[in-house]
């Protein structure tokens, strides 16, 4: 083979292989701006979430703040007309001068009103999930608080003898201790007393019918 045509042989070869470079960094170039878009997209959607979730937050946090600030709305709304209840019997309790003249005054009335008014009361506090403590039986240290002792020969020891106030529950939690008076059981000394004394007397007796 003579060098002019080993020279057109290798010829296309030489240019081919010129142009191979700049195809590679197109290649390289088309490929980086694709990554570069696909990590703006990301960012975008990383920002646009993070939006999102600091809204929530914030519209929980509203929510939160709504629910505690109206939380007494509906006791409130049913406290109401206890308080009517209120008045009507204050009303009954100071009649006008007229009424006041004549003794017209109920006081019949004045107490059932009151009465209903601790009805209504009781009522709102169950509604509420708040009860009053029960005092009858056995005395119980975690809801109950003695305030002194005493004897008792119908009341066994260590059972409530008398409720001086009432206490509450809310569910299971213990608003107020029921404060209380305790028995000890029977007075021994009393007992005893009296033995003595009718021992005594039946002494007496049998010297006196001698």
């Amino acid at each position: 083979m003579s060098e002019h045509a080993q020279e057109s042989v290798d010829e296309p070869i030489s240019t081919q292989n010129a142009t191979q470079p700049d195809t590679d960094e197109s290649t390289v170039h088309a490929t980086q701006a694709a990554l570069e878009a696909a990590v703006a997209e990301h960012k975008d959607q990383l920002l646009r979430v993070r939006a999102d979730s600091e809204n929530f937050k914030r519209r929980l946090q509203q929510d939160k703040e709504t629910a505690v600030k109206f939380a007494l709305e509906s006791f409130i709304r049913d406290l109401i007309p206890i308080l009517d209840g209120f008045d009507q019997a204050m009303a009954f309790a100071n009649p006008s001068q007229d009424k006041a003249s004549d003794g017209q005054t109920d006081q019949t009335s004045v107490v059932a009103g009151f009465v209903l008014i601790q009805q209504q009361i009781l009522g709102l506090l169950e509604k509420s999930s708040v009860v009053p403590i029960q005092t009858d039986g056995a005395f119980d240290p975690h809801c109950h608080q003695a305030i002194s002792q005493v004897a008792s020969d119908t009341v066994p020891a260590n059972h409530i003898v008398q409720v001086v106030q009432t206490g509450y529950a809310y569910y299971d939690r213990v608003v107020r201790p029921a404060m209380v008076i305790v028995s000890t059981g029977p007075d021994t000394k009393s007992a005893e007393t009296s033995a003595n004394q009718s021992e005594e007397k039946a002494v007496k007796k049998e010297k006196k019918e001698q």
